[in-house]
């Protein structure tokens, strides 16, 4: 695996690249985190798919192990699905299968209706929904965003950041992988402008719903398989639960956007919302047959 910072734009971007499967053709695989996440979130998935596929997890301006910017973090819909398709340019790949999760899940969608040539298709893992009908915000905000701020002012992020994020992946992942996991976490979650960057993306998260609303009112979804993964807790029947209702809602809405784009929806069960922490071989599978669906969808 190489980890490199690319410049995407302008803006400094952390990727950690791997998987190149020798003689024969492979897919391009971009993973995506949602708020809070960082690139060795995806650590478990991306082991599993280096065999079969070239693997990029990214971390987004600001955020997991990229460098501190230079400005403060503008955050908005069309700017964050640049940054993916802007990776794509600085790794000299032509198309990729874009996998989102929660709030990446929007970037990865909206990368594809805005650059339908870079995107061959696009996995939602537990991909934050909207409606259809959301109003846009008067401006930017979110209790956590605000107590992230005030936390920013008066404790400091050297032993609180990690904290919070410990508590948070609540025991996940075990092994051998969690105790690398907790050392990432520790020097990743202690800088500050990670916690401001979270911030600011928190409180744009209403915007951004809105902005999602607008873009598939105006851009189409192209032709390309889509495969949403829900992440569900306990035993409770689907229909029962609030989540899995907007997860179908959305992947109807998704199907009748464009009927060619082979929607499918899959279930892990019981799962937490960082699925690919705690099963990443669920998640990985997921991805891989989606892979397959691009070859023969070609």
């Amino acid at each position: 695996m190489t980890s490199r910072v690319l410049d995407v734009g302008g803006r400094e971007v952390h990727v950690a690249d791997s998987g190149w499967p020798q003689g024969r053709p492979a897919p391009v695989i971009l993973l995506a985190s949602g708020l809070a996440g960082a690139w060795f979130d995806w650590a478990g998935v991306q082991a599993l798919l280096e065999p079969h596929a070239r693997v990029i997890v990214m971390d987004r301006p600001g955020c997991g192990d990229s460098p501190q910017p230079v400005e403060p973090v503008v955050v908005d819909l069309v700017g964050c699905a640049d940054d993916l398709v802007g990776v794509l340019d600085a790794c000299g790949v032509g198309s990729a299968v874009l996998v989102g999760h929660s709030m990446g899940a929007w970037y990865a969608e909206a990368a594809a209706r805005l650059h339908p040539r870079r995107v061959s298709a696009v996995v939602t893992v537990d991909g934050s929904v909207c409606e259809g009908d959301e109003t846009a915000p008067e401006q930017d905000s979110s209790p956590v965003a605000t107590l992230i701020t005030i936390g920013d002012r008066t404790v400091g992020w050297r032993w609180l950041g990690p904290l919070l994020r410990r508590l948070g992946d609540r025991g996940l992942p075990t092994g051998e992988w969690g105790r690398r996991h907790r050392e990432r976490s520790a020097r990743t979650y202690a800088r500050a402008h990670v916690w401001r960057t979270i911030a600011t993306e928190d409180a744009a998260y209403a915007r951004l719903r809105h902005e999602m609303a607008q873009l598939r009112s105006t851009r189409p979804l192209p032709a390309i398989p889509v495969h949403a993964v829900t992440a569900l807790a306990g035993s409770m029947p689907g229909r029962w639960s609030w989540w899995a209702r907007q997860q179908r809602r959305q992947a109807a809405a998704l199907s009748s956007d464009n009927p060619a784009a082979q929607v499918t929806r899959e279930v892990i069960r019981p799962a937490r919302h960082m699925v690919m922490l705690q099963h990443p071989h669920r998640v990985a599978d997921a991805i891989l047959r989606t892979s397959v669906q691009v070859r023969r969808h070609i």
